[in-house]
Order: structure tokens, then C-alpha cells, then sequence
């Protein structure tokens, strides 16, 4: 059997965005809770109107703490908590690109070295109790 040549276009794929990458259910679930958006807000309303980080990190932040403590989805609309951390990341990803996002953040904090100290810290601590005691939540 002869190898098959290369298609010309294949060259060129190999530098372009990896979209292949994105889970199909990423964005299945995220579409979701765009369109639930889109029914509240109207579709792309950020893109006109312009969102505020602050207002989204919260919204995420929310959405993935309910998520994170066992809730999987929104009573009221069904849409799973993890889609509509998609759709806020994604939106503030979106106004970015778009130049319609209002930068609240507060003044920075050195939090990747705090990373870093508290990394060493936890090593250290590992280093004093070994793994841990069995029984905690998994």
C-alpha cells in the first residue's frame, strides 16, 4: 500500500487555531446557556451595551461555587451551573476582543507569589504529616 500525499491544505491547518481541541459538549452546554441568555438580554447585547469584569467574575464565581457544592444545575431554568461559567468567561473573553469591557479590577496583589509561598508552605506541611489522615472528603 502507497501512502496517501498530504492534502496542501493540511500544511497550512497545522497553524491555525486547534478549534478540533474544544469539546463538543463544551459547547453544547455553553450554547445553552448563551441562549438562555440571549432570551433575557438579547444575543451579543454585550457587545453594544459593554460589561463590567467585576459583574461576570461574580456571576462565574457564583456558578461554579453552587456547582462546586453539589448543586448541578439552576432550579429555576435547568441550565447546568459549569455552562453558565462558560458563558460569563466566554462573554468577558468576547467584550475583551470586541473592546467593550470595563476593567474594574482592583489594584493587583501579588498573588502568584502568594502562590508560590503557600506552595512551599503545603510542601513543607507534607513534609511535617505525611499524605494526611484517612477519612477527610474525597
Amino acid at each position: 500500500m502507497t501512502a496517501k500525499p498530504s492534502n496542501p491544505k493540511d500544511a497550512l491547518a497545522i497553524s491555525r487555531a486547534p478549534l478540533q481541541l474544544v469539546p463538543g459538549t463544551a459547547v453544547a452546554y455553553a450554547a445553552l446557556a448563551y441562549a438562555e441568555g440571549a432570551l433575557k438580554y438579547g444575543p451579543y447585547n454585550w457587545r453594544t451595551a459593554g460589561v463590567s469584569a467585576g459583574t461576570y467574575k461574580a456571576a462565574a464565581q457564583r456558578h461554579l461555587e453552587k456547582w462546586w457544592n453539589g448543586e448541578w444545575a439552576d432550579a429555576k431554568t435547568g441550565v447546568p451551573h459549569l455552562a453558565s461559567v462558560l458563558a460569563s468567561i466566554g462573554i468577558v473573553l468576547d467584550a475583551h476582543a470586541c473592546g467593550m469591557l470595563t476593567d474594574d479590577r482592583p489594584p493587583p496583589a501579588p498573588v502568584s507569589d502568594l502562590m508560590d509561598e503557600i506552595e512551599r508552605g503545603v510542601a513543607e506541611l507534607r513534609g511535617i504529616f505525611g499524605a494526611g489522615s484517612p477519612g477527610g472528603a474525597t
